[in-house]
């Protein structure tokens, strides 16, 4: 059996319990509602992860890292959290190529290892890490970690060497993947030029300078015209583009079809699952493209679901908005509902 018919007997199942249906009884039940976080990390201990010296990383991080290396504490994570299944990826900021390995057999070996830990456990699901600067060789590993690993989509870096996501060395990953008809998770980087200038050292600068990063990559993706080039492409954001999202949905500083590009080709996360930010992105992007995601394990420590069902209290969502949020858009992008 392949990992996909393994996610949809677990998606009957869920369905079966009460865990993800959307019968009457679920208007007025809030704890029986499928939730499926799409931004999770986990760097499993067969990568042998390094960590940095200390004192090169805030100490939030370095337990951020180590966190992501204990697979024990993922699994652990869905039942405090009140989550059914996460949408694992191993970053690749995290994992530098091991001395004299090529950029295919570094991907080929994390996504082996994310596969087989996702294979001991039918709640997690995979993301293949790829170098999309990579060219052609990126794209390749797409397609082989589809088709043989069954992962679900592809997860890559918003920017690398001064290029954004845009560039024309990652458009052979975007095109494989819009074929494919899997999405792309263009994730935030660090931005060691502008941590250096300016002497930006704790966690709030740090993800400051990601959100830099990944909204100037969302606007370059928009105003450069991909999303034209590839008409079938869906990628996700962190919510930490929220300035490239308003900027081009409400503020019209850009493209005059910002927004519509965006509603076709654009979901978000919602990491800090806070009703405020989930409202500003409803109202640019409309909730058919937003998903729970929660950056886990950066962002921990409180319950996805109580957290999850206040903010589309405070939101005005009925029960298929909230729905769609907690698990139907992520059914519908990932494939998870068809064999």
């Amino acid at each position: 059996m392949t990992r996909r018919h393994l996610n949809t007997a677990f998606v009957a199942t869920l369905l079966s319990s009460g865990c993800g249906g959307t019968t009457p009884d679920d208007a007025v039940s809030n704890s029986g509602f499928e939730i499926i976080d799409f931004h999770s990390h986990a760097l499993p201990p067969a990568l042998n992860a390094p960590m940095p010296p200390p004192g090169v990383l805030p100490q939030e991080l370095e337990e951020i890292i180590r966190v992501m290396g204990d697979p024990e504490r993922l699994r652990q994570s869905l039942d405090a959290q009140g989550v059914n299944r996460r949408i694992i990826n191993a970053p690749l900021e995290a994992l530098p190529p091991l001395p004299g390995e090529l950029a295919k057999d570094r991907m080929g070996r994390i996504n082996d290892t994310v596969a087989a830990l996702c294979e001991t456990d039918p709640r997690l699901l995979g993301l293949a890490s790829i170098d999309a600067y990579a060219g052609d060789v990126g794209a390749r590993e797409l397609e082989r970690a589809v088709a043989e690993l069954g992962m679900v989509g592809a997860f890559v870096e918003s920017a690398r060497d001064g290029r954004l996501i845009s560039a024309p060395e990652a458009r052979p990953t975007l095109a494989t993947a819009a074929a494919l008809g899997v999405p792309v998770f263009v994730h935030p980087v660090n931005d060691m030029t502008l941590s250096e200038k300016f002497n930006l050292n704790s966690f709030f600068h740090l993800n400051l300078g990601r959100a830099s990063i990944t909204s100037a990559a969302l606007a370059d993706m928009i105003e450069t015209g991909v999303y034209d080039a590839l008409p079938d492409l869906r990628t996700c954001f962190s919510s930490l583009a929220l300035s490239a999202i308003l900027s081009g949905g409400l503020l019209e500083t850009t493209r005059p079809d910002a927004r519509d590009v965006m509603r076709q080709h654009v979901y978000v996360d919602t990491v800090g699952v806070r009703g405020t930010l989930i409202r500003a992105l409803s109202d640019v992007l409309g909730v058919e493209r937003i998903m729970v995601g929660t950056d886990w394990p950066v962002f921990s420590g409180f319950s996805v679901r109580d957290r999850f069902i206040q903010a589309c209290a405070e939101c005005g969502f009925d029960v298929r908005e909230r729905n769609l949020i907690a698990h139907g858009n992520a059914r519908r992008l990932f494939n998870l509902d068809t064999d």
